[in-house]
Formats: structure tokens, sequence, C-alpha cells
């Protein structure tokens, strides 16, 4: 038998074998009335002693504690349950209880006059339940629950969530297969059972056996703007995906292109990969998003996420992004009152054809991959397929497998890309992609494709800022702010039209070597800077050109509008963001910054033009 025919038998037993360790067997209830074996001690219906925590024996619901009203428990499937005071009734603790109603019976029965069970006790129960989680700590969903996925265990290792089982990087047998763990407490945290998804494969990939070599191949067949590039980068993020929750950063994937580029056949292509694994969706809402996700670690793809005149929706989806990339915290109230908490910890992927105006620290946390038209299938070509039986828990097994050297790989491709000009946030994307790529690869793949293996300095130059998407527009916010500034129109006419802010003071500087035209034109444009409450101060001995922008100022505010920095009246933003400048640029130094513009002396930031031109090469 081929070492390929091994594995798919080796695969087909593993699958086999899950579905039984699904199948959970607890003990054996009592029928209703008779006594229940506890260790050596045979126990009649309630009599039992309670344990430490006021409750009975080999419970199979667990008590996990309380957050305000809310309780927490684990019922006998194994799943989380969140109990308000008022659902505490017969019926819901039937439900926590699934298939092991005879215990109900054993535990709280209630008896007749001649002493038989005849139905169990509600209240008694619950008394249970609370008293229970009186006496634990508090407990929080968000701090403490993994939902399914990867997630960073202690020591580092990776803990994966595949619904039903749990599987630990380090704990194999001889023979180097994951042994699965039930779900349940690990380490601190809770991993509750949840509806399965695919599990890794059960022996180590050999390379001759990776689905990352024909998954490579495929995705160099799109039309990839940089195809050196794009296509490893794509791998990376379908790698990353797999063990998002254990990463330190989860970058996003925005696939740009035209009509016909291949944009959903890629999403398509990439569902089929991962199966249930992945949330996609055409149209959604953040709040669909989080909702479905819960405590997941999955990745999410959306595909036709489209700029519309109205953003508001297709921001907050964004948003969602921004916030999962470095696992931050989202919290919603709902109309009951209560605050729904989640932690997201997800890759997204997005696609469209003109992509939604997306702000500096969106664009930072992603690579923008465009893509060209597919030219036509050739004879001969291949159609790109993928195997869904074995590619995607052959995917999680390398990543598995190969985690212990994320950390040290991570490291290297941040080394090369800050010498490619790459800022901290740049690095911590482009870094977690591209070495999550490596270890999907491996050395023997990365060789065949020609990618750097030794020295990773060639990726300095295959992704230096100066020629990517992602930094074309990328300033900083206080550069931005002043941009927006500059182009502003002033609201005053002058030869029949509207000038913006930085027209003026062009015009000015032109002419400031002209003595005949300088007076006059100095009046005009202090004149016309005044109408919009800004200040200009004359070049001395101690300084040049100097633009006074009020600290507070409805005017200023108006030029502002519809920006960012705009604010509240009496709360601007502008003065905060200005003075993120270098002290060089923008002074505002209390002593110094009181100018008097419209008759009424206000602090100010100073704008050091000179000092901006040499910086930026933008005032000329």
């Amino acid at each position: 038998m081929s070492s390929s025919g091994a594995d798919a038998v080796a695969g087909a037993l593993g699958r086999v074998e899950r579905r039984l360790l699904r199948r959970r067997f607890g003990p054996a209830d009592p029928d209703v009335g008779a006594p229940r074996q506890h260790g050596d001690v045979t126990i009649p219906p309630g009599q039992w002693v309670p344990d430490t925590f006021g409750m009975p024996p080999d419970c199979p619901v667990q008590v996990l504690g309380m957050d305000g009203d809310m309780l927490y428990v684990v019922d006998a499937m194994g799943q989380l349950a969140a109990i308000e005071p008022t659902q505490m009734g017969q019926k819901f603790i039937q439900r926590l209880f699934g298939d092991r109603q005879n215990y109900l019976y054993w535990a709280w029965p209630r008896h007749d006059k001649t002493g038989s069970v005849t139905s169990w006790r509600a209240e008694k129960a619950s008394e249970c339940f609370y008293t229970a989680a009186g006496r634990k700590e508090l407990f929080s969903p968000l701090d403490h629950v993994r939902g399914r996925g990867a997630w960073l265990g202690q020591r580092g290792r990776l803990i994966y969530h595949s619904g039903d089982l749990l599987w630990v990087s380090d704990e194999r047998d001889r023979k180097g297969e994951l042994k699965p763990r039930e779900v349940g407490e690990m380490e601190g945290d809770l991993y509750p059972r949840r509806p399965p998804l695919l599990a890794p494969w059960p022996q180590p990939v050999k390379a001759a056996n990776n689905p990352a070599r024909e998954m490579l191949a495929q995705l160099k067949s799109w039309q990839w703007a940089r195809p050196e590039v794009d296509p490893v980068l794509m791998l990376g993020w379908i790698a990353a995906s797999f063990i998002g929750g254990a990463l330190p950063y989860r970058p996003t994937v925005f696939l740009v292109g035209d009509f016909q580029t291949g944009k959903s056949s890629l999403q398509k292509w990439v569902k089929a990969v991962f199966g249930d694994m992945l949330l996609q969706a055409d149209d959604t809402t953040a709040a669909g998003i989080y909702s479905a996700i819960k405590q997941d670690s999955l990745p999410v793809a959306i595909d036709e996420i489209e700029a519309e005149a109205d953003n508001r929706k297709t921001m907050a989806v964004v948003k969602l992004a921004r916030l999962a990339y470095s696992g931050g915290k989202l919290m919603r109230g709902s109309q009951d009152q209560s605050n729904n908490q989640f932690k997201l910890q997800s890759c997204f992927l997005f696609s469209a054809i003109n992509s939604p105006p997306l702000l500096p620290q969106d664009m930072s946390r992603m690579a923008v991959l465009k893509l060209g038209k597919f030219d036509r299938l050739r004879s001969g070509d291949k159609v790109p397929v993928v195997d869904p039986e074995t590619w995607g828990p052959m995917i999680l097994r390398v990543m598995m497998d190969e985690w212990p050297r994320f950390a040290a790989c991570n490291d290297a491709y941040r080394d090369a890309l800050r010498d490619g000009g790459h800022d901290g946030r740049g690095q911590d994307t482009f870094a977690a992609l591209l070495a999550c790529a490596d270890l999907l690869l491996g050395p023997e793949i990365m060789d065949e494709f020609g990618l750097p293996i030794e020295s990773l300095s060639p990726w300095s130059q295959m992704l230096a800022t100066s020629s990517m998407l992602e930094y074309e527009d990328r300033s900083s916010n206080w550069r931005g702010c002043l941009n927006f500034l500059m182009t502003a129109r002033v609201e005053a006419w002058r030869a029949g039209s509207q000038h913006t802010v930085g027209a003026l003071l062009d015009n000015l500087l032109r002419v400031a070597g002209v003595s005949a035209e300088y007076s006059e034109e100095l009046i005009r444009t202090r004149s016309m800077l005044q109408q919009a409450d800004l200040g200009l101060l004359t070049p001395t001995d101690g300084h040049g050109w100097i633009l006074a922008v009020p600290n507070e100022s409805q005017l200023v505010a108006h030029l502002l509008k519809d920006s960012v920095w705009a604010g509240a009246p009496g709360a601007s933003v502008w003065k905060s963001a200005l003075r993120q400048a270098p002290p060089s640029v923008v002074s505002c130094e209390a002593s110094q910054n009181r100018v008097r513009i419209n008759g009424v002396q206000r602090r100010c930031a100073l704008v050091h033009l000179d000092e901006l031109e040499k910086l930026e090469g933008e005032l000329k």
C-alpha cells in the first residue's frame, strides 16, 4: 500500500474512533425509587450527604458560579448554560439534565403517603444550584469559557477544541497520534461541548502528503497583482485561521478586484477547505457575526462587502475585524437590560469590487490582495479542486505539530519586514501571515516553490512599504488631521471663488519675497484665515511662518466637520490630534501659544510651516 493510501486508511480509522469517543457514558442512574451506588455505599433516594458546595454526588449538571443574577452551569451534555432566576423552573431543570432524568428522582425525590417516589422537587434542585454558586467564586464566561477553535494553553501549548473533544499539541502516543481529551475544564478554563467540527489528522503529515503543496499551486492560478507574494499571503491567512485563537495577532485579508476576477470563486474554494469551521456570508451585520461566533475562535469570511452610500453597517463589520485582531472585548446590551459580552479572536477575510472607506487603523491590520481578470482555462489546465475530507484535518495537524517553532519564525519575519520599512503594526500583520505559511509549507515545499528559507531578507524587498497599497495613503493621525484642515475651504470669497486653507498659505508664501505684493497679500490672507478663526504669525528671528489653530472654535469645527477630528462643542478632537506631531512642527507651550484672533486671545496649536515643509515636503 502506498504512503498516501496508508494515510487515507489511518484517517478513516481516526474518524471512526472519534465518533466512538463522542459517546459519553456516565454512571447508570437507578430506576425511579431505587437506591444509587456511590463507591462502596448504597444511598436511598434523597438521603445523600452534600459535598463541599452543597451538591449531591456525581451530579451530571456542574455549577460554575454566578455573575450578577446570571447562574452559569454545564448541563448533562457538556454545554454551557446561562440561567436567569425566572427560568429556574421544572421544565428548564429537565432540559439541563437531558437523558439523565432519573437522577432527578433520586437526588430530589417527592414521596407519597406510602413512601414511594412519585416525582421530584424542582425547588430543592434550584436550592442546591444556588447554594453551590454562592460557595464558588464569581464566574464570567468572557474570561473563562473557550469555544471551538484553537487556543493558547499553559507552557505555550496549542489546544484545539473541535466541539466534542480537545486536542493538545504535545499530547501524543508513541506512534505520534494526538490523544484526545473529553471537553470540560482544563487549566482553569472551560471548554464546553458544542456541535462538532473537523478534527486534526490522526497521523503526522509527511511533506509528500502535505496538501499545502497543491493548495499553493492552485492559489497561483488566480491572477494576483503580486504573483510571487500574494498566493503565499493568502495561504498564510488560511494557515493562521486554523489556529487564530492561539496567535498574538489575527490579520485580516481583503481581496479586491473587478468583475470576473474570481473573488467569489476563491471564497468558495476557501470554504471548501474549512468546511463548517468557517463562518461565511454574503450579507450580514456585526450583530449577526458576534452572536454566531459567541466564544468560538473560528474564521469569518464576508464576500461582496462593498462601499455604499451609507457605510455604517459595513464599517461595523470591519470594526469587528479590528477588535478581533488583538482579541478585543465587545459588550452589547439587550432589551432585557442584560449585558452580552464577547471576546473576538477570529481571522477575517473580506472581498469586494469597491472596498468601503477603510481607516488607517483598519488598513494597518490587513493585507490587501488585488486580483486581475481570469485568463480562460487552456486545455490541460487543472481546475482548482479541494479534497474536503483530508485537506482541512491535515492542515490543522501540520499547524499543531509545527506550533512550537512559531514564535522564533514570527520574530525572524518581523526582522525582515522591519528592514523593508514596516512599522510595528505592519510587522505584526505580515509576519503572522508569513510565519503561518512557513509552518504549513515546511522547508521542503518552500524550496520547491523558490521561497526564501535560510535568509528571509528577500521579503524586505518583496514587501517593501514603498510599493504596497496598504501603506500608500497611510499617515499619522496628526498629519491626517492637518491634511484635512489644509484642504478645507474657507467660507470667504476672493476673485469670485473660495480657497482652501492650504491654497491661501501657498499663494502668500509664493509672493512673500516680492515686496510690492507682499504687504497687500498678507493682509488679504490673514483676513480670510481669520474668517475661519485661524491665525497667521509672520516670521521673526526665532521662527518662520506659523499657522495658529485655536484649541476650541466653532469655525474650526466647521472646517473639520464630517471628519473624526471635529469633536463636539467645547470638546475638540483636533486639539489632542495636533499635539501628537513632533514638537518642532507643532508647538503648544503655554508660555508661547496665546494668540489674538478676531480680537480674542486663545490657546492655540502653533503649526510651524517651514518645519512641516522640511519634514513632509508638501508645502512648497
